[in-house]
This record gives C-alpha cells, structure tokens and sequence, in this order.
C-alpha cells in the first residue's frame, strides 16, 4: 500500500492558523461531551434508544441497501467497514450531531471529508448524523460496486455528497489549492 505524506511546510501553515486551532479546540470539547453522556448514559434498556440519530438512521435500512448494491458484483472485495467498529460508529456519530446542533442557530453547515470510499458506510453515517452535515469524498472508485452505492448515497441525501475521482495523494491537495481550503 503506497501512503503519501504531506509537505511539512505545507501543514504547519495550515494547523498554525487561529482558526484550526479555535476547531481544534472546539472539536476537542465536543468530544470531551460526547464522551461523558457516552460513558454515564442511563439510556432506556431499548437497545434503539442507545443508538444516535445517525445510527438509527443506516441501521433502519440505509447501510442494508449499500449491502445490497454490493452483491451485485459477486467476488469483487469490498473494502471498509465502519459498522464492525460499534463504539467508534457510535461515538463519531454523536460528535458530528454535537457539532452540526452548535452550527443549527448559524444555518453553517458541517463539511467532512473522507479520503477513501469504500462501499460508503461511514459516508452514509455522516450524512444521516445531522440535515447540516455534508461529505467531500475522495477515493480512486476503481471498485466496480462503488458508483452504485454512490448513487444511492446521492439518491437519498441530495446536493449533500460531493466526491473527487482519483489519487487521493494528488487530488487532495489539488482541491485544497484549487477551493483555497476545505
């Protein structure tokens, strides 16, 4: 597997700036938050109710359908799997509501960028997490099953999933360059 690491100078520019570190800051209490209701929650025994917005959303049938267009293509490995990790899916979902039910009163919306696809799981967790939150998606799609989750994705969250096709070490900071940022 090939990795590419960023120019240092590059991201140092970016992480010094007040405005990464006031995100940072801000993510960081969030967190902290989302962490105390996760580990003290005397939620109902209904194992629904322990879920976040987002959970309840892709296990109602959402994730099912990503499943579904995968099959389509018999013995094509599909890559990904946020849904095998409950704790992780559980508590990234409730820091993405945290932080778009901060932006609400604004009207900002949530932008989260994914490098790699997959058959679109945790894109699907984000998107369902919040009305606020949209996915900037990069990834090569060279998997044959990857447009049809895509669509799906599309279908179901509207104008709220934008991905970039291609090497992901060369189309990220393409788009950074090109947006000005994310």
């Amino acid at each position: 597997m090939r990795h590419c690491v960023p120019r240092r100078a590059a991201w140092r520019s970016n992480f010094t700036s007040a405005a990464a570190v006031g995100v940072l800051v801000l993510l960081l209490f969030a967190a902290r938050r989302v962490w105390l209701a996760f580990t003290t929650s005397t939620a109902s025994s209904s194992p629904i109710a322990k879920l976040s917005r987002g959970e309840q959303m892709v296990r109602s049938g959402l994730w099912d359908e990503l499943t579904a267009a995968t099959s389509h293509y018999p013995g094509e490995k599909v890559s990904g799997g946020i849904f095998l990790y409950k704790r992780q899916t559980s508590m990234l979902s409730r820091l993405l509501e945290e932080m778009a039910s901060e932006h609400e009163q604004s009207g900002r919306r949530v932008q989260v960028c994914e490098t790699g696809f997959g058959a679109g799981h945790s894109t699907a967790l984000w998107l369902a997490s919040h009305p606020l939150v949209d996915v900037l998606v990069f990834d090569n799609f060279d998997r044959a099953y990857q447009r049809e989750c895509l669509e799906v994705l599309e279908a179901s969250f509207p104008g709220r999933v934008t991905h970039v096709e291609g090497d992901t070490c060369k189309t990220v900071p393409g788009y950074q360059a090109a947006q000005g940022g994310f």
